[in-house]
């Protein structure tokens, strides 16, 4: 079960085996005639490194138990065994008992066994599937703490958040995880926001082309009459565009679970702090929402597919543009509200369609 042991950082035993290999390793024969070393696996290594023709095996019928169980067992053994010997690197026990947990052992069971508190066995299981978590361990580099937080994202195959947390100091490492969390919190809502979009066939995009010439913003673009282009006209022609959806400034509750636009006048105060108190008929319960931002879609043209769309470049016309109308101040807000922000059409946040934004809601 050893992945990071260097015999050449221990000497003396290879000197040992040069001289042969005086206790026997234990194995067990499998039902198909193959042998399993399941004690003695650095004179094993050794042996082999060395080229030692022939060592000394004790060979035993293998137990007659599922092979999960057996795992369990000889991990749990090599673990114990080994610590009083050359130890285990911290990485190493932390494999081990994340293979023993993966073949079923509970960790309440793994704690007895190996000897440790039953939350830093959780803590072990976590880092010991993430080789790199590990390796980090080993190094010094992460603690268990920071190496379990690494060894999330690794499983999950976020490469660019294991290499940002490998680059941080360790001071700064919380920072970072707060950072990157931020950052997947803000695409997982992104990706929501725009599979409608997707479904009505627009291009979708995961980060910010503005700086890609591939595409072309609808702002900087112009009816053939130079006139700007209105949302009902972009949405009648959606292969030729992509959406990329940002946040606005707009704050307003969202359901916790679907993420619709909740009317704070539909919330029973009387429930707010009270977890368990019980909203009156044809109001909710407090918790069940959240503040949250609409979100807006803005709206790229694929360039190569100008000449077809009909559209053409703002900087073609040579009259003034008119000046957006604006929109009277809501009593009482202090600002106006960017009502002219449209979104599709039934979109749960949609800005331009909510009847709650249209009477003000989510101004402040």
């Amino acid at each position: 079960m050893r992945k990071n042991f260097d015999l050449d950082e221990h000497p003396e035993v290879k000197e040992s085996i040069k001289r042969g290999v005086e206790i026997p390793l234990l194995a067990h024969r499998e039902p198909d005639g193959t042998i399993t070393v399941i004690d003695g696996q650095v004179r094993a290594l050794a042996a082999i490194e060395l080229k030692v023709a022939r060592v000394p095996v004790w060979v035993t019928p293998a137990p007659q138990v599922d092979r999960a169980e057996r795992e369990i067992r000889r991990t749990s053994t090599q673990i114990n065994v080994n610590d009083h010997r050359i130890a285990l690197t911290d990485g190493d026990r932390a494999a081990g008992m994340a293979r023993m947990f993966d073949f079923g052992a509970s960790l309440t069971r793994i704690s007895q066994e190996i000897g440790q508190r039953r939350e830093q066995v959780k803590l072990a299981v976590t880092v010991g599937r993430s080789e790199t978590a590990c390796a980090a361990v080993d190094a010094h580099q992460l603690d268990f703490e920071q190496a379990a937080v690494l060894a999330v994202y690794e499983n999950a195959g976020d490469t660019d958040a294991v290499a940002r947390l490998l680059a941080a100091p360790r001071s700064m490492f919380a920072h970072h995880v707060k950072r990157i969390a931020a950052e997947r919190d803000e695409s997982r809502d992104r990706f929501r926001e725009s599979l409608p979009y997707a479904a009505e066939g627009f291009g979708v995009h995961s980060t910010d082309p503005t700086e890609d010439d591939s595409f072309i913003a609808a702002d900087l673009l112009r009816t053939s009459d130079g006139e700007p282009i209105d949302i009902a006209r972009i949405h009648a022609t959606p292969t030729l565009w992509s959406i990329y959806c940002q946040p606005t400034e707009v704050e307003v509750l969202l359901d916790r679970d679907t993420g619709e636009v909740v009317d704070p006048d539909s919330i029973d105060p009387a429930t707010k702090p009270k977890p368990n108190a019980v909203a009156v008929e044809g109001l909710r319960h407090a918790d069940t929402v959240e503040s949250g931002y609409l979100w807006a879609p803005e709206y790229y043209l694929r360039a190569d597919r100008l000449d077809e769309s009909g559209f053409q470049y703002a900087s073609d016309f040579t009259q003034t543009e008119p000046q957006p109308e604006q929109v009277p101040e809501t009593p009482g807000s202090g600002h106006v509200c960017p009502v002219q922000l449209e979104l599709r059409p039934n979109h749960s946040r949609s800005i331009a369609r909510n009847p709650l934004y249209r009477s003000g809601f989510g101004c402040s």
